[in-house]
């Protein structure tokens, strides 16, 4: 078969499986809502952002220089800055003191959405999940660091209509009760961002290279966290059912963008170039697969091992989230051909020494 090579750079790669896991991550939200309504979805996000806070907030501030900076209302305004561009994200930054610090999320929002192909799922998200956003990372910063005057000021809000996300970090002149650590204030815009004054990572410590893997391992990692927190609302048949559905939508939904960003248009789309969207998938993941071809209408594909930074050992999915996400396939799988299927009869999270996949026309 004579399928052209797929010459997407490393930052290309990393950025089409941020499209693909962030946009899954939209409907997995979505698929919370449809379920349980607007407050269950505000749940999730709080639960999937507050596990993010807490794993990643300190760690990041010395990964990203930020740990020996004075003021801890800059501290947070950079960790925000920083992080979010690193994941995709246009974000703005401007100290108006070191003691207030605005951070500005512009449009489009892209919290779950992907920034590089944005949608408009927003308009199906009530204030309450906005503002779970803002309780679960930024009004717990102080908390992480230490310091009980350290809050955050919300003055725009996306879900609410508003242009963008926008607010401060603010360092009080008193201790916060926990009720005042998240304020809001509407009224209140803030200065003009200007690009040429904003922080500067340290070039020789984020190359292209660990910025792309950064940008993957960030989608990626959504993902799984969405789902530990859904396990935690609704145990495992409760999240099965949204992860399928989400799977399914989502594949489905972008079955031709895959065919096209993995340069599969001009192969024959049988079980072999269904094999090769695999490969190419999974080496957008820092992952290898081997290919197996058996007789004319069945291909095999293994992978032996996983990303360990993207999927920790130590939180694996219970296979029956792994077969709720291979539905999401199935259906892609009868979009390269009509009737053509695909099912794994190995899975690395059952304890099979691989994953295997079975591709037949």
């Amino acid at each position: 078969m004579n399928i052209p090579e797929w010459n997407k750079s490393l930052m290309g790669k990393c950025q089409l499986a941020n499209d693909i896991h962030m946009t899954l991550c939209s409907a997995l939200e979505l698929s919370t809502i449809r379920a349980h309504g607007q407050d269950a979805v505000a749940t999730l996000k709080f639960k999937m952002l507050r596990r993010h806070q807490l794993g990643h907030f300190l760690p990041g501030l010395k990964k990203l220089g930020l740990d020996t900076e004075p003021s801890d209302a800059v501290k947070a305004g950079k960790y925000h800055y920083f992080s979010n561009i690193l994941g995709g994200l246009d974000v703005e930054y401007i100290e108006e003191t070191p003691e207030k610090v605005w951070v500005r999320y512009p449009p489009p929002y892209a919290m779950s959405d992907s920034p590089f192909s944005p949608g408009v799922a927003i308009a199906a998200y009530a204030p309450q999940t906005g503002r779970a956003t803002f309780w679960a990372w930024h009004a717990h910063n102080g908390v992480s660091l230490g310091n009980p005057r350290l809050g955050f000021v919300l003055t725009q809000l996306s879900q609410q209509g508003d242009s963008c996300y926008e607010g401060y970090f603010k360092i009080f002149d008193r201790d916060l009760a926990p009720d005042e650590r998240l304020q809001f204030s509407p009224t209140e815009r803030g200065p003009a961002f200007d690009p040429a004054n904003g922080p500067k990572l340290p070039v020789e410590d984020w190359n292209e290279v660990r910025s792309a893997r950064a940008l993957r391992n960030y989608s990626v990692e959504y993902v799984s966290s969405h789902v530990v927190a859904l396990l935690e609302m609704y145990g495992l048949s409760g999240t099965r059912a949204i992860v399928e559905h989400a799977s399914r939508v989502t594949y489905v939904q972008l079955a031709r963008k895959i065919i096209r960003e993995y340069n599969l248009e001009d192969a024959e789309l049988g079980p072999e170039a269904f094999a090769l969207y695999i490969k190419r998938d999974r080496e957008s993941l820092h992952e290898e697969v081997e290919i197996e071809q058996v007789g004319d209408s069945l291909v095999k594909v293994r992978q032996h091992a996983r990303n360990p930074r993207l999927f920790p050992p130590s939180r694996p999915w219970p296979p029956e989230i792994e077969d709720a996400k291979l539905q999401g396939w199935r259906l892609l799988a009868h979009e390269f051909k009509f009737g053509m299927d695909v099912k794994m009869t190995s899975m690395l999270v059952a304890g099979d020494p691989y994953d295997e996949w079975e591709i037949r026309a």
